[in-house]
């Protein structure tokens, strides 16, 4: 009977020591306000040019891009799984349920980063991107289906469209284009020019534009189901529910659209930094 226990219990030995080799444990970590813990991360550092282009595509997941003064991307990124409401540990998830991070590369001008997903529609596929790249970029395409977009310290031109989730826009000088189904939209916008072409549409959410007093532009503004308001001493004439405003003489083109939302055009302070690491961009 006592040989029969030890053999049981060497079996139960086995299992337990194989279970333990095919898996890693990795401690939760609390913090994320989605309820989100990571298991996979992801980093690169490449050379690249001034002026060049990048673009992202994403599923679900925040994104973060700012400027500094490297001629470098760094690329760090982390798969988001949701964290077990019972249990401080998690089992990590097999290699094929894993996202893999593609990045193509042209030269030190070119960039593009995507996010496979191991299903084919994305379905619980959460990354995080953190980049810096140099402040002067061209920023073709962030695409991404829910999550937050922060752009800030750069200049050149950026494209986002976004399904769910608030696109923030910090310290930015050139053209931009902007678009999410259901969010907000905010952008402080410095050293606007005349070429520069604003154009911001957001379908179930509020648009906030922060412009320089002196600024020059030329804005044509519609939210059917909203309010608008601006803190600039202008006229604001309304045509066919469309609302045009002159700021200076000729200027930038700006267009704006809330469908179900409110637009506020506000005046940057002196003071504002939003950034904490601030610096005013002006192109050359």
């Amino acid at each position: 009977m006592h040989i029969k226990k030890f053999d049981f219990y060497l079996v139960f030995l086995f299992l337990l020591i194989a279970l333990s080799a095919s898996c890693i444990v990795k401690i939760v970590d609390y913090s994320d306000p989605r309820g989100l813990m990571p298991i996979e991360d992801y980093y690169r550092n490449i050379r690249f040019s001034p002026g060049g282009v990048l673009s992202l595509r994403n599923f679900d997941g925040n994104i973060e891009i700012t400027g500094w003064d490297r001629n470098e991307v760094d690329i760090y990124a982390e798969q988001m799984i949701p964290r077990s409401e019972v249990a401080q540990v998690r089992f990590m998830m097999p290699k094929d349920d894993i996202a893999q991070i593609d990045l193509e590369r042209h030269g030190d001008e070119n960039i593009n980063i995507s996010t496979k997903s191991a299903s084919e529609e994305g379905e619980d596929t959460v990354v995080d991107y953190y980049v810096k790249t140099p402040r002067s970029i061209n920023i073709k395409d962030v695409i991404a289906r829910k999550g937050d977009v922060f752009i800030a310290d750069i200049y050149g031109s950026v494209s986002v469209k976004l399904e769910k989730g608030n696109i923030d826009i910090d310290n930015f000088s050139g053209s931009l284009d902007t678009s999410v189904l259901n969010g907000s939209v905010q952008a402080c916008l410095y050293d606007v020019r005349e070429e520069d072409v604003i154009s911001v549409n957001a379908q179930e959410g509020d648009i906030t534009l922060f412009l320089e007093k002196n600024v020059a532009a030329s804005i044509r503004a519609y939210c059917p189901e909203g309010e608008f308001s601006s803190e600039f001493e202008a006229d604001i004439l309304e045509e066919e529910n469309e609302i045009h405003v002159q700021l200076g003489s000729g200027g930038a083109s700006v267009y704006l659209t809330a469908l179900n939302g409110h637009i506020h055009i506000k005046i940057i302070e002196p003071d504002q930094k939003d950034v904490g690491s601030f610096v005013c961009l002006s192109r050359g």
